[in-house]
């Protein structure tokens, strides 16, 4: 019925990952020149600035093992839950 949209959604994917990589150090220099320019009574402190670029590019890269991880556990959780409420076995398989 939709099997096309795997193929669209891997497409997607592919495209907003190229956009991520040519954006993320020019927003990061950016940021951090923002940073640098705060007001007399605030310390600058880029190092949020770069821990945040960190943490997206590790969220990034663990994206499609995050998300099988989900689709694992919530695979599971009806299995169970189908075995519970006593479905057939063509249901369940």
């Amino acid at each position: 019925m939709i099997n096309w949209l795997p193929d669209v959604c891997n497409d997607l994917h592919g495209e907003l990952i190229t956009i991520y990589w040519l954006m993320i150090v020019p927003l990061t220099v950016f940021l951090v020149m923002l940073e640098l320019f705060k007001t007399v009574d605030k310390q600058p402190d880029a190092g949020k600035v770069i821990t945040r670029a960190v943490i997206s590019i590790v969220l990034l890269m663990s994206f499609k093992e995050t998300m099988n991880l989900i689709a694992l556990l919530v695979m599971v959780s009806l299995i169970k839950l189908m075995v519970l409420l006593k479905c057939p076995k063509s249901l369940i398989h």
